[in-house]
């Protein structure tokens, strides 16, 4: 991911120092312009048509690194999907993580089919910090277990903890943006997907700034202050989940 971000840097740098370049001999060429000088103004508008093509070619690369990140952000996001973050988990000298966890699926979430077992990688992110507790990116043994997790997290209201999915920082970035734009309580994930819910209440998918902005044209929506109760949005942690390593039998 780190060398796809280099590419979308480079190929903004590249189109930004063009523009800057075409823009000064544009200039240039206006003040050269002795009057009426018929091959001067022919060149200028040889020029307006090589940026013209420019431009097109630009606007087409960018669509096609837009159409890339998109796939590549779907194929991390799926490889995401059993993963879930535990925030506000108390940190302990030789913590049992999985115990935690599996403690606070019982007990909290009343999901008894939650046992160690069912923990296939369970760790905590980020370095560590006196005074704070960081989340524990935990990995269920399959999907069907994690999605009922997932949709007991309204249990945890008032409690400590807080439930949000793994986001990808692409996704991570958009549904922050999406609750600052249409409202913390009219915007949620599941499954990895952001959805939105109007004020018509029809429920819509985002899956670009794009499809955000076509939301909000027309919509009323007065955005919520963040509140510090219990939400199910992502507590912005989205490096790659570390591999987990099986017990040799």
């Amino acid at each position: 991911m780190a060398n796809y971000y280099n590419v979308i840097e480079s190929q903004k740098a590249l189109e930004s120092l063009l523009m800057k370049k075409m823009t000064e001999f544009e200039k240039q060429l206006k003040a050269s312009i002795p009057g009426s000088n018929v091959s001067v103004a022919g060149l200028y508008d040889e020029f307006n048509c090589f940026k013209d093509h420019v431009w097109s070619i630009l606007s087409l690369l960018r669509q096609q690194i837009s159409d890339l990140n998109q796939v590549v952000d779907n194929i991390e996001m799926r490889h995401r999907r059993k993963y879930l973050l535990f925030n506000g988990v108390p940190e302990e000298p030789n913590e049992d993580l999985s115990n935690s966890i599996s403690d606070i699926c019982n007990n909290k979430l009343g999901i008894r089919d939650v046992t160690k077992d069912k923990i296939i990688a369970c760790h905590r992110l980020g370095k560590h910090s006196e005074g704070k507790h960081r989340p524990v990116l935990v990995r269920f043994v399959d999907l069907n277990l994690k999605t009922a997790v997932w949709k007991k997290k309204a249990s945890l209201k008032g409690s400590s903890f807080v439930l949000s999915e793994f986001l990808t920082h692409q996704r991570q970035s958009l549904f922050l943006l999406a609750r600052k734009r249409l409202g913390m309580k009219n915007c949620w994930t599941l499954d990895g997907n952001i959805i939105a819910k109007l004020p018509d209440g029809t429920r819509h998918r985002i899956d670009t700034e794009e499809s955000l902005s076509k939301l909000t044209v027309n919509t009323d929506v007065t955005a919520e202050a963040p509140s510090s109760g219990n939400q199910d949005s992502s507590s912005g942690y989205n490096s790659k989940p570390k591999r987990a390593v099986r017990a040799k039998k």
